[in-house]
């Protein structure tokens, strides 16, 4: 089992928790499952619900109805560190979004 960390940034904020709690009940929810399933299979997650995206990054992929929330993570050792989430409305991965995920990398690893 792999630890999940949840990124908080210097003035508190934490992306992740903030962007569930955005979302529908049952959006959430599914969010968080995928998560703990994530924290099971770490690196050996199925490829239909993770994908590498660039440079160490990785997103979690949640499809619920017509909600698309992802949410992006790197390894840190055995930890996992989800930095942030947004509703994709692309078919592609914004870079500003990978941008972002390894800006907090940068952040979290000092």
């Amino acid at each position: 089992m792999y630890k999940v960390i949840y990124f908080v940034s210097r003035r508190g904020e934490n992306f992740v928790r903030d962007f569930i709690f955005s979302l529908p009940e049952k959006v959430g929810c599914k969010v968080a499952e995928h998560i703990k399933y994530l924290s099971l299979m770490g690196p050996l997650a199925k490829s239909q619900y993770v994908s590498y995206l660039q440079d160490k990054i990785y997103e979690l992929r949640v499809t619920f109805a017509h909600y698309e929330p992802r949410v992006l993570y790197f390894f840190s050792g055995h930890d996992i560190v989800l930095t942030h989430g947004f509703l994709k409305k692309t078919r592609a991965v914004p870079q500003a979004e990978i941008d972002k995920a390894k800006a907090i990398r940068t952040a979290y690893l000092g």
